[in-house]
């Protein structure tokens, strides 16, 4: 699976401040077959 949207931030940044299963994969997984209207944003 190709994680577009994660891919854009800073390598680096995540690798120094992750804690656990990567976040941003995971939401990205989740988010993957649910339709949002333009300009919507998903809170954690």
């Amino acid at each position: 699976m190709k994680f577009e949207r994660s891919e854009k931030y800073d390598k680096e940044f995540l690798k120094e401040n992750m804690m656990g299963p990567n976040c941003l994969k995971l939401l990205e997984i989740l988010i993957e077959g649910i339709r949002f209207p333009a300009g919507s944003r998903v809170l954690d």
